[in-house]
């Protein structure tokens, strides 16, 4: 007699419970798309086919809930922080652009004695761009910059010697700030 169901029968049964598994894999798969969705396939035959339905991802809003990385650390008093904070307010496109408060966070990196402050608060007052125009402050200041070796204060401080602007011309002392300023890195200087 036998002792149990023979081989084909094994495999069958076998192949009817890899099946079942999945079924119920595909089904449970495609209800839970269905719940992130929002839709039911009932909901989903009856929605009008032209109507879209909210897109998870591409219709999230997002939300800002502190304050930019570089103004955090600058309210806690990180200088550097402070000028990255003050370059992003100043190139600024739209509302957001607040070259006053920028030109306030370079004054204060100044203050605080780095030169990258001094030159960039320089380069405003020369300007006019959120500060009062100034142009022999702004020299001084960025005589000191370039001196404490912010190259970027040697370049705009050429650029006023060689114009002549709001300050006596010199194109000598403009010829060598562009030569520091392009040993320092700055390659616009190197051409000038």
């Amino acid at each position: 007699l036998s002792e149990g169901p023979t081989l084909p029968w094994r495999a069958i049964s076998l192949l009817a419970v890899i099946g079942l598994i999945a079924g119920l894999v595909w089904y449970f798969a495609f209800r839970q798309k269905d719940e992130i969705d929002g839709l039911s396939r009932h909901e989903e035959a009856e929605a009008s086919p032209t109507e879209e339905r909210p897109h998870p991802i591409k219709d999230a809003k997002i939300i800002v809930e502190e304050a930019p990385p570089n103004e955090a650390l600058c309210d806690k008093g990180d200088l550097n922080a402070c000028i990255q904070f003050a370059v992003e307010l100043a190139e600024a496109q739209g509302p957001e652009r607040d070259e006053e408060r920028a030109a306030k966070l370079f004054e204060r990196a100044c203050e605080g004695k780095l030169p990258a402050g001094c030159g960039n608060w320089a380069a405003m007052m020369a300007e006019g761009r959120g500060v009062e125009y100034d142009p022999p402050r702004a020299a001084g200041l960025l005589e000191q910059a370039c001196n404490d070796g912010h190259a970027h204060s040697c370049y705009v401080l050429g650029g006023l010697l060689n114009e002549g602007l709001g300050i006596p011309k010199d194109a000598k002392r403009a010829r060598q700030l562009f030569a520091t300023a392009c040993k320092l890195g700055v390659s616009d200087a190197c051409d000038l």
